[in-house]
């Protein structure tokens, strides 16, 4: 629940969950995105301002909040990027409630090293994997098959979920198959 939108009244609340879906969803707004990408800016009258979200760039993380109260402890809001098959997975989070950065430090070290052995590339559905049979009124029967393969990018114990959706099928018209 937000109280205000400082975020230091303490009947401010939320989980990590809520906190990391913040920061993808600023992380998809190309301004705000371009604003946290640069650790040093300069600004309309010459004035230089320093990114304070910045927390290890070297592990390929780019802060989008870096904050503390005494009722969350430390939080960062952040966004990660590691490479799968030379190929940038970029992925968001939240660390809420740290004791101190030394322990948020760590944490975050364990996963960027968790993430760069364990993201891959996931079949979801291998070419020619038969999803549906489709009858007709009369008896006839086809097997609804994919065209191509559909994959993804994540955790490799991630067990990703899909649904199958077929359009409605008529009889061709004479002359077409």
């Amino acid at each position: 629940a937000v109280v205000d939108a400082s975020g230091i009244s303490e009947n401010s609340v939320g989980t990590a969950a809520d906190a990391a879906h913040l920061a993808a969803l600023a992380m998809h707004d190309a301004t705000i995105a371009d604003i946290i990408a640069h650790p040093v800016d300069t600004v309309a009258g010459g004035r230089v301002i320093e990114n304070s979200t910045t927390f290890h760039p070297e592990l390929g993380v780019t802060g989008i909040s870096r904050s503390y109260t005494d009722a969350a402890g430390v939080c960062f809001l952040f966004a990660a990027t590691v490479k799968v098959d030379d190929k940038p997975f970029t992925f968001t989070g939240a660390f809420l409630r740290m004791p101190d950065w030394d322990t948020l430090q760590s944490a975050l070290t364990a996963l960027i090293t968790d993430a760069r052995a364990s993201v891959h590339q996931i079949t979801l559905v291998k070419k020619g994997a038969s999803f549906a049979t489709i009858t007709s009124a009369w008896g006839d029967s086809a097997h609804a098959v994919a065209d191509e393969a559909v994959t993804l990018t994540g955790w490799s114990s991630a067990k990703p979920h899909y649904a199958v959706r077929l359009k409605t099928v008529t009889a061709a018209s004479k002359g077409h198959t």
